[in-house]
């Protein structure tokens, strides 16, 4: 039997869609605390001030000291309490933190990766401002053009719902808080995700991971790096096979080259004349033929369709990204349990998890991805329970050891930008049948039945709900705890 002391506590905040999580580890010089990503989507009413509590509340647990801090990936709802704007971990002590190899600097395939990231940002910058410009100016000029603002109000919402993900505010959403002076700093201009990304770098010793990478934590705990892979298909977004969808999504066509060419209209260098050639639109409006025979019959203008490709780019920078995901398995070496913490990871990610190969090393045996997910009795859902970022075959399937499932996730907000599939029916199934009922989704702890979650088996505590008293007005925020044996 495991000694009472090998055990990871977790900490699992439950403020929204949104990832965080604190692990307490044993070590014979006293607890180690590691911080799993920390951040809100933009979509999310007061998220600022909800992520202050969090944070709080992490500081006060662990007297702001941690091991780590773990920045899975670059997306907004996993690091925006790391934007230098909010002010946050300034008084804190942070050895390391941790990244895929997919954010080193001094990686020229990361490089590359990244400035990829960089150029979509800019170009669906673009998109995004010039969308609205467009909707705006079609709503100004008469119920002639009703119809077609419609439309791209319609676009503008599926896209800001995505642009979440990557620090963009959603075009129906509010403020993320009631402060101007943060209000301001969180305005389109800029990239934030980027910035959080650079300032979480500063906190700490960065460390870059590689798949096949362990780090021996204490002679209790190890943690095994599965992914990225250097060969990982960053494109490899979906597959009805692999996943748990209803229904084959939809390819995404737009070919991205093109659409990274995207510059400011007056500088495009994809148009067949030169920027000085022509009228600007809105000055040949005046002519009475064309008012008559364009502005009047709409079937003839395509003044706005250069925009209709934004959303899908954005889904795949979205998704590409969501690939770039650091997966960590931390393995419990009494019992042999394991925790997966698979971030966003989505196909082209968990693909790769099974060919990963840690060999012996002293009293450590050979291990396997394989193996790993074989012994699971801990899975973070990634992507908030999204039905094409957890793998079946080959993924969840073979987590034939699996206990409990924690999913963080928000339907009612996902729907407010319609992200329909979060969380997936079909998965949500999947997971309580492997779990025999003991899966957590954050946004229905009034209705969980605790008597499932009673200390045996892998757990070692009853799962408990606690709150995070927020202060000086701030929501107060509920969080689950345990512990794996």
């Amino acid at each position: 039997m495991p000694s009472p002391k090998s055990r990871i506590e977790l900490h699992l905040y439950c403020h929204g869609l949104g990832d965080c999580h604190l692990l307490r580890l044993p070590s014979k010089d006293g607890d180690q605390w590691i911080l799993i990503d920390c951040g809100i989507h933009t979509s999310m009413s007061g998220g600022a001030d909800r992520i202050r509590t969090v944070v709080e509340d992490v500081l006060d647990k662990t007297n702001g000291k941690l091991r780590a801090i773990v920045g899975t990936h670059e997306h907004w709802d996993h690091n925006s309490a790391f934007h230098p704007a909010q002010g946050l971990f300034t008084d804190c002590t942070v050895a390391e933190v941790w990244f895929a190899w997919t954010e080193n600097d001094g990686n020229d395939e990361a490089k590359r990766l990244d400035k990829y990231k960089g150029e979509a940002t800019r170009t669906l910058q673009i998109a995004q401002r010039k969308l609205q410009q467009a909707q705006d100016d079609l709503q100004n000029r008469g119920s002639a053009q009703l119809h077609e603002a419609q439309g791209l109000a319609e676009l503008n919402s599926s896209l800001g719902g995505v642009l979440g993900f990557l620090g963009f505010d959603s075009p129906s959403s509010g403020p993320m808080s009631a402060n101007a002076a943060l209000a301001g700093a969180f305005g389109l201009e800029g990239d934030r995700v980027r910035a959080a990304r650079e300032n979480l770098k500063s906190l700490g010793t960065p460390k870059y991971l590689e798949p096949g990478d362990v780090i021996e934590l204490s002679d209790q705990i190890r943690c095994y790096v599965l992914a990225p892979a250097h060969d990982t298909n960053f494109s490899h977004l979906d597959d009805k096979d692999l996943t748990y969808s209803a229904a084959a999504a939809a390819p995404l066509l737009t070919a991205l080259q093109n659409a990274l060419a995207a510059k400011e209209l007056e500088d495009d260098p994809t148009s067949p004349f030169d920027g000085d050639e022509g009228e600007p639109l809105d000055k040949a409006r005046g002519d009475p033929f064309l008012r008559t025979h364009y502005d009047n019959e709409p079937w003839r203008r395509i003044d706005n369709d250069w925009l209709m490709p934004t959303t899908e780019l954005a889904l795949q920078l979205d998704k590409r990204t969501n690939n770039t995901s650091l997966v960590l398995a931390f393995e419990i070496i009494a019992s042999r349990h394991v925790l997966i913490f698979a971030a966003d990871a989505q196909i082209g990610n968990w693909q790769t998890w099974h060919t990963v190969v840690f060999p012996a090393n002293g009293a450590r045996p050979r291990v396997t991805g394989k193996d790993l997910l074989e012994r699971a009795v801990f899975y973070k859902v990634g992507h908030h329970g999204s039905r094409n970022a957890t793998m079946s075959t080959g993924g969840l399937e073979l987590m034939t050891s699996l206990e409990i499932a924690f999913n963080p996730t928000d339907r009612d907000m996902a729907k407010k930008v319609k992200w329909e599939d979060i969380p997936a029916k079909n998965l949500n199934e999947k997971l309580k049948r492997s779990t025999s009922g003991r899966l957590i989704q954050s946004d229905q702890l009034d209705t969980l039945d605790l008597t499932k979650f009673v200390a045996g088996g892998a757990l070692g505590s009853n799962v408990e709900i606690q709150v995070a008293k927020g202060h000086a007005g701030r929501p107060s925020i509920e969080c689950v705890i345990c512990s794996i044996v």
